[in-house]
């Protein structure tokens, strides 16, 4: 399966529809691949389970990223060496 063109943001970051925006530029891409999936022999409904689930875990990953980025920033701030 190739690669969809998915269009880069087009509003800034403080934008308040650009979470609407990012959903129009994925939504291809993601039905892309969940028709992939059912044509390999998956049920729809695995298929439906699975994206959320796969979704939830990065959302997951995302947070705790942040939260260790955010640990890393201040260590370095305390042990700085001045």
């Amino acid at each position: 399966m190739a690669m969809v063109y998915i269009p880069p943001p087009t509003l800034p970051p403080e934008d308040p529809d650009r979470h609407l925006k990012c959903q129009d530029a994925v939504h291809v891409a993601f039905s892309d691949l969940a028709r992939a999936a059912i044509e390999a022999g998956w049920d729809e409904q695995e298929v439906a389970t699975a994206l959320v689930e796969v979704a939830d875990a990065h959302v997951l990953t995302v947070i705790e990223n942040v939260g260790l980025d955010d640990a890393l920033s201040r260590f370095k701030r305390r042990f700085r060496p001045e």
